[in-house]
């Protein structure tokens, strides 16, 4: 039985912040859009020192009883489906559940962290109250999917001489699959990123057509390349 447990950690919050104030368009995303426009300058101007003193402060409030509760609250509405959603997990990647245990980290950023290639495996849930409530399956579904990918096909990109980056090009492209197998569980859709838009598009059209992950992948990479290399 896989087992899924949460914990709440500031220093990994923290570490997340830092990392998207350096690369605060990943994915062609702005991350700090519907923050505070003063509090976004501050943090791009400050010292180290400084920027980790802004987010305690900003940040301080999401540690507060009402959102630490609902933190934990939502482990027990996942365990009530944890089983279904590992099911046709492993049922669309044909393969096993890679791990025996994941943890699911308080996180008060937009973007959700994760951590697949060390020995205890990992994921970050945006904390805002209204956004646990609606985006809960979504998300982790969302970030379970990375957990199969990089267990069992991220060496089948890199064999297709596929760079880091355009390996996670693909590997968030394959989430638009939730929409499909999951549409009857999640309250809103997986839209992924827009610079993915095609070739999401794409990996839905041939999953429905033969929802076989191996097949449709081999056939996304030669449209990915397609669309991006000519």
């Amino acid at each position: 039985m896989v087992e899924i447990e949460f914990i709440v950690s500031k220093e990994e919050n923290l570490k997340n912040w830092l990392k998207f104030i350096k690369n605060s368009s990943a994915y062609g995303n702005d991350w700090f859009k519907d923050y505070p426009e003063d509090f976004k300058n501050s943090l791009i101007s400050a010292s180290d020192s400084k920027k980790v003193e802004l987010i305690d402060k900003y940040t301080k409030k999401f540690y507060s009883k009402k959102y630490l509760t609902n933190f934990y609250n939502s482990n027990l509405k996942l365990n009530k489906y944890k089983d279904e959603i590992i099911n046709k997990l492993e049922k669309i990647h044909k393969n096993k559940f890679p791990v025996n245990k994941v943890y699911i980290k308080y996180n008060t950023f937009v973007a959700c962290p994760y951590e697949f290639r060390k020995n205890q495996k990992w994921f970050g849930i945006f904390i805002y109250i209204e956004y646990v409530d609606k985006y809960l399956f979504r998300v982790v579904i969302h970030e379970l999917m990375h957990l199969f990918f990089h267990s069992y096909f991220w060496n089948v990109c890199k064999e297709s001489n596929l760079s880091e980056s355009e390996i996670h090009d693909i590997k968030e492209s394959f989430t638009v699959i939730i929409n499909e197998e999951f549409k009857d569980l999640i309250e809103i859709k997986d839209d992924g990123y827009s610079k993915h838009s095609k070739l999401r598009v794409f990996i839905l059209e041939e999953w429905k057509k033969d929802p076989n992950f191996l097949n449709v992948l081999n056939k996304a990479i030669k449209e990915y390349k397609r669309l991006n290399h000519g």
